[in-house]
């Protein structure tokens, strides 16, 4: 019955009986299955008077999941603790005494070991401890502040000794060993911003074949994003270390080039070709002011810097002796 004949019904007086609402119920012959597991009962669908299951939900399947999820969860959980309950947890003192045994190599798996061993490697006696084991003893090829005289400070203490290590023991020195006139990971340095640029003239006894020449440094860090430590609000002192997230690039020419302005820049190429005359090198650098879109248009204007001829393009990381540290000067 529609509201509009409802009210003439009313009005008129003419109201009709309404066919009276019986209930019906549905009673399933069909005996119920008793869950073998406590997930079975959760996992099985409502059937039908036919015997076909009816969909799930999406609230009873994201449930179905999280309760699969869990049951994994504590699964793995009571595993772990059998395992471990087989283990055998040794003392610190056992493993710091086992420190004064690991070579400057070895020191990345000593700190995996366990969760002890990586707080040991944290203090101050342990790199003191690498320090006069490998690098005393060769103390004159080392600048002044790495120095045994001077070594004991425990801010910057880590960065120090890495330092030190590089310049005196005979398996990094290696490493560092500059064999190209170009090093290979310059175009690491792409996308990254130059925070500053300056250059200077090299001294007489360090001259090229006799002749003095030109050096010109570049220094970056990842993004605009990337802070410089603050030394008050470190927890870790013998960690801390300005210079961590730096890498610099070095070009050395044998003529003075004027570079314009870059500070502030992205570096978007870095080009290494033979020179004008087919006897030397030469690169170009190519800087980008980053839009906000941070999307580097190809006909958008930069700044590039040419460098004919060089010498040799080299890429220094913080613990490189060729770095010129702060502490240096």
């Amino acid at each position: 019955m529609t509201k509009k004949s409802k009210k003439k019904a009313l009005k008129t007086g003419n109201r009709k009986g309404e066919p009276v609402r019986s209930a019906s119920y549905h009673v399933n012959t069909v005996p119920n299955k008793e869950p073998t597991t406590p997930g079975e009962a959760v996992e099985e669908s409502p059937e039908d008077e036919l015997g076909q299951t009816t969909p799930i939900s999406k609230q009873a399947a994201k449930r179905l999941k999280k309760q699969a999820k869990l049951k994994e969860q504590l699964q793995a959980l009571e595993e772990y603790r059998e395992e471990n309950n087989k283990r055998i947890v040794y003392p610190v003192d056992l493993w710091f005494q086992l420190s004064h045994y690991i070579s400057p190599s070895c020191v990345q798996a000593f700190a995996c070991v366990c969760k002890d061993t990586r707080l040991i490697t944290k203090t101050a006696n342990f790199w003191l401890s690498l320090y006069k084991r490998f690098v005393k003893h060769k103390y004159k090829d080392l600048p002044p502040h790495l120095s045994p005289g001077q070594i004991d400070v425990k801010s910057g203490l880590k960065a120090r000794v890495v330092r030190a290590l590089f310049h005196a023991h005979s398996p990094f020195t290696k490493r560092v060993a500059h064999c190209y006139t170009v090093s290979p990971a310059v175009s690491t340095l792409e996308s990254q911003l130059c925070c500053s640029a300056w250059w200077k003239q090299v001294d007489s006894d360090l001259a090229h074949n006799g002749k003095l020449f030109w050096l010109y440094y570049f220094k970056f860090v990842p993004n605009a994003k990337v802070r410089k430590p603050n030394i008050y609000r470190t927890n870790d002192l013998v960690s801390y270390n300005t210079e961590v997230n730096h890498a610099l690039l070095r070009v050395a020419v044998p003529c003075f080039t004027r570079p314009g302005n870059v500070t502030g820049l992205y570096l978007t190429d870095v080009h290494v070709g033979v020179s004008r005359d087919l006897c030397h090198h030469k690169a170009t650098l190519v800087f980008h002011d980053r839009p906000r879109d941070k999307r580097l248009r190809g006909g958008q204007p930069g700044v590039t810097v040419t460098f004919d001829p060089i010498i040799d393009v080299q890429l220094l990381n913080w613990w490189d002796p060729l770095y010129p540290h702060p502490l240096d000067r």
